[in-house]
């Protein structure tokens, strides 16, 4: 069967989802990458203790963005982690989680948080070991809409 040219080519500009030609569409780093109508980032980062890190910092153009972000840890230690959801420079969702002796709780993303990104609105995700240093993992998943 025939394939559309046109079906596999990016939407960009006016009224298209934006271009994906992202710095790192098949790995990790803190873009987000959009194929298509999804959207979707990856990234894990060992953090020392007391550090705070940016894992996604991502510009939406003429679209918004329905997302669902879900994140671990490997548990090695009781660290306090804290994860703070920014749009446009504001601070919307702030939540900390502190493992305890068990290392057994998920993170505050144990069911994945859904969240809208709203047109030509800037959005950061960061985490910040408190008293221990600990490996994170996060995944972005979504739709864009124009």
């Amino acid at each position: 069967s025939a394939v559309r040219l046109g079906a596999l080519m990016p939407l960009v500009g006016g009224g298209g989802a934006g271009n994906t030609a992202g710095s790192n569409p098949s790995g990790t780093g803190t873009s987000l990458n959009i194929i298509g109508n999804h959207i979707y980032g990856n990234n894990n980062v060992t953090m020392s203790s007391g550090e705070t890190t940016v894992f996604f910092n991502h510009t939406n153009g003429a679209y918004y963005a329905v997302i669902e972000i879900a994140a671990g840890r490997n548990m090695k230690s009781a660290a306090e982690i804290t994860t703070t959801v920014i749009l446009d420079g504001e601070e919307c969702y702030d939540a900390k989680l502190d493992n305890g002796v068990a290392n057994t709780l998920t993170m505050p993303f144990g069911t994945p948080f859904k969240m809208i990104i709203p047109p030509y609105s800037n959005f950061q995700l960061k985490f910040t070991t408190d008293d221990s240093g600990d490996t994170i993992g996060c995944t972005i998943q979504g739709r864009v809409y124009a």
